[in-house]
């Protein structure tokens, strides 16, 4: 986790959310625990005074058989980790999609540790009220209103998703998905019949 410190980069913090969009209702979604061109590379802002550091980890806006809320219910999904080292309350997060914003809840994020939350229109546990677009978008993530990740999502052919690279804190389109646990170094594909040529990969 201290490499992926080192490799995110230094950003000036932004207005508040709440100045850049409608803050949204105050019924939300609660995580699941078990972490402006789409070439541009996604930082992850220093940990606050009080050593908080939250970024994105993984991000699937076509989930067509990766991770599962029910039978044969596919929604979309993202994961946040913890990369600082104390604990984040996700009442201190805003998720902001587009020009949609959603707050989050939940139990507190440990560090080094991950949460999943199924982004598909509902309030209900582990699910927030927005969905993706599988035709990209950008999705920005703020930590007490400061700025603390923000990912340029390309369009994503299903079941493909973007993941953070644990060694350098790129993230890379990836065919698999490593949901409610630490990433694994992935090699990038763009194509998820890839996933059937990966070695030691079922």
């Amino acid at each position: 986790m201290l490499r992926l410190l080192f490799a995110c980069g230094r950003i000036d913090p932004l207005p508040t959310a709440a100045d850049v969009v409608t803050p949204p209702g105050p019924e939300t979604g609660d995580a699941v625990h078990s972490e402006h061109s789409s070439a541009q590379v996604p930082l992850c802002a220093e940990p606050l005074a009080d050593g908080t550091a939250v970024c994105l980890s993984e991000l699937q806006s076509d989930n067509d058989a990766t991770l599962t809320a029910g039978p044969g219910v596919f929604p979309d999904w993202f994961e946040l980790a913890n990369v600082g080292t104390t604990p984040v309350d996700p009442a201190r997060l805003l998720l902001v999609v587009g020009d949609r914003a959603v707050a989050l809840s939940g139990a507190p994020l440990l560090p080094g540790g991950v949460a999943v939350w199924f982004a598909d229109d509902q309030t209900v546990t582990g699910h927030v009220d927005t969905a993706f677009s599988d035709e990209g978008e950008e999705v920005v993530l703020y930590l007490d209103g400061q700025l603390a990740d923000r990912w340029e999502v390309p369009p994503l052919v299903g079941d493909t998703l973007l993941a953070r690279d644990p060694a350098s804190g790129d993230w890379v389109q990836t065919c698999v998905a490593s949901p409610g646990v630490p990433n694994p170094t992935q090699p990038p594909c763009a194509d998820p019949r890839e996933a059937l040529y990966q070695l030691g990969t079922i």
